[in-house]
């Protein structure tokens, strides 16, 4: 999901988007943050990703 938003987010920049871009961006970084919190994914400073 996080690399499909990512895609998204490229697709509405070069549009001009701005703002759906951003969006999208920050929906992709949602998702690696929930995956280092689940353990799913490797960090090596939490911090880096989770705001919490």
């Amino acid at each position: 999901m996080a690399r499909s938003y990512f895609e998204d987010a490229k697709y509405y920049y070069k549009k001009g988007d701005y703002v759906t871009a951003f969006a999208a961006i920050n929906y992709a970084h949602g998702f690696i943050d929930a995956g280092v919190r689940l353990g799913v994914f490797k960090g090596e400073n939490n911090r880096l990703y989770a705001f919490g």
